[in-house]
């Protein structure tokens, strides 16, 4: 009786106006009313409505997994620099700083995925992948643009400044990566 309060007309009327209703039964009351978002039969190829929590869930678990996917990269290339006894402590390095931000990738993709992975809904870690790859480009641009080819930031500048550009530039490729998987979404 309350959705036929809310229809502005009784649900009996609705039966008898249409054999169609009589054969769908309760779900046409799900259907939307508008004929432009009415139901084309093909409802497992919606989009499930984005979730703020999720989303947020999403782009913190990313920053706080590329840090770690950093450190595990990083130990995993220092132990492959240490196995190489002819290599130089500059190509060490380098090894170092490769393999920590291809931790620190995957792992941001990996964490996004699986919080967009929860319930009835699934999506890309391809595109996480590559939405973190786009993340981390645009963090060494945003870097590069503001201290040129110095990896840290001199002194001279603001301490909140420096602060406030870290965390931006941390955070980029866990919101690329967010809105790369978000954009595959679908249902299970």
């Amino acid at each position: 009786m309350a959705i036929s309060a809310a229809f502005g007309t009784p649900l009996q009327s609705i039966g008898a106006q249409s054999p169609r209703f009589e054969q769908v039964g309760i779900s046409a009351l799900r259907m939307p009313l508008t004929p432009a978002f009415q139901s084309t039969g093909a409802e497992s190829d919606a989009k499930p409505a984005l979730e703020p929590a999720r989303v947020a869930g999403q782009v913190l678990a990313g920053a706080y997994s590329s840090m770690a996917g950093y450190l595990v990269g990083s130990w995993a290339g220092s132990v492959i620099g240490s196995r190489m006894p002819g290599m130089s402590d500059v190509a060490k390095e380098r090894v170092k700083f490769v393999t920590g931000v291809l931790g620190a990738t995957a792992a941001t993709a990996a964490s996004v995925s699986a919080i967009g992975n929860i319930g009835d809904q699934t999506g890309s870690y391809p595109a996480a992948l590559a939405g973190t790859a786009a993340g981390v480009t645009a963090g060494i641009i945003l870097n590069q643009l503001l201290y040129g080819h110095a990896r840290l930031p001199s002194e001279t500048g603001s301490s909140k400044a420096r602060w406030l550009e870290a965390s931006l530039e941390a955070l980029l490729p866990s919101i690329g990566a967010t809105i790369a998987f978000n954009s595959t979404r679908r249902f299970k």
